[in-house]
């Protein structure tokens, strides 16, 4: 397991009260879950959760139906899940199918959309995520190609951050960054719990004298969940 340095642990003393486990998870780059655990290890408590106002309730209720989950968890500086919870105890739903696409709009997308992804798009035109991919599938316009440089950029940090942190520079989904990663022959340090890959698919090909495969694999998928 990587050490945790001096500047790391300042940085999760100063921001994670305020800002979260998972702004901190991006910010240091180390999964969400040792955040939390070492959040924990130092007594840090996570961000109250506000109540919701009038306003937030009625900003909400002017935006959501026509503009989304996504948007207004920007907007109002709240979760994804927090607005889907308030949204259906308000009766909410999104009419986006009856929202037509602008000639503006498409030729916005045709523009940004190979060069800047889908989460650049979405926010760009305030439409879901799902939608920006569905229309770039009508036009049949795609993400550009990995090129030189993207694939530097993912050689560089896919070891040592792993996906989720990759996602972000290069603005592309974890799973297709993992894909790619794949395809490079890169492997990442980061598991679900912080685990070194290396280790498990070491210990997965190895079969020691006296221990039978199932006993192997309960020993890799317990020492993955407590690291």
């Amino acid at each position: 397991m990587r050490k945790w340095t001096q500047d790391e642990t300042d940085k999760l003393k100063k921001y994670y009260s305020a800002k979260g486990g998972k702004y901190c998870a991006d910010l240091i780059g180390r999964t969400y879950r040792a955040i939390g655990r070492e959040a924990s290890l130092l007594g840090l408590n996570k961000i109250a959760i506000p109540e919701w106002t009038e306003q937030e309730k009625n900003i909400l209720r002017q935006y959501y139906p026509h503009y989304g989950v996504e948007y207004c968890s920007n907007l109002l500086h709240r979760s994804i899940k927090a607005i889907k919870l308030r949204a259906h105890l308000l009766g909410l739903r999104t009419h986006f199918r009856s929202r037509k696409w602008t000639l503006q709009e498409e030729a916005l997308l045709k523009q940004y959309y190979p060069n800047c992804g889908v989460k650049y798009c979405s926010e760009l035109l305030n439409r879901p995520s799902r939608a920006i991919i569905k229309k770039a599938f009508q036009l049949k316009v795609k993400t550009k190609n990995w090129d030189k440089e993207r694939d530097n950029i993912l050689i560089k940090y896919y070891v040592k951050y792993g996906a989720e942190y990759c996602s972000h520079l290069l603005n592309k989904l974890p799973k297709t960054i993992s894909a790619r990663a794949n395809k490079l022959g890169l492997l990442s340090s980061i598991t679900n719990g912080g685990f070194p890959k290396k280790l498990i698919q070491y210990l997965s090909s190895r079969n020691p004298t006296g221990i039978g495969p199932f006993i192997l694999r309960t020993f890799i998928l317990i020492i993955s969940r407590i690291s």
